[in-house]
């Protein structure tokens, strides 16, 4: 099953702040967001989401995903995140989080 929306993912001619979904913090490339709600995304997002230590929201509900929480404590300004619908069984590591 694809996306509903990928718009621009991956396209090295893109800026990722083009990126559908994606919003980044004025100026920059860092993002800032990532919403992807309800888009049709399955199987388990890589933690190294939480390499972008700048993303304050992440918000993947209702997409049929497993998510885990390894890394979490990088995201250093994370303070949303929405899960709900995902089918989410755990929230093992979710209290490494700094500002959630």
């Amino acid at each position: 099953r694809e996306w509903n929306n990928n718009e621009d993912w991956l396209n090295d001619a893109t800026s990722i702040c083009d990126w559908y979904g994606i919003v980044c913090h004025k100026g920059t490339e860092h993002v800032k967001s990532m919403t992807l709600r309800r888009n049709g995304l399955t199987g388990t997002p890589s933690s190294e989401l939480f390499q972008l230590a700048r993303m304050q929201l992440l918000d993947l509900k209702g997409n049929v995903i497993s998510f885990r929480f390894d890394g979490i404590e990088r995201a250093t300004e994370l303070t949303e995140l929405y899960l709900s619908e995902t089918g989410l069984e755990s929230v093992v590591g979710i209290s490494m989080a700094k500002g959630l």
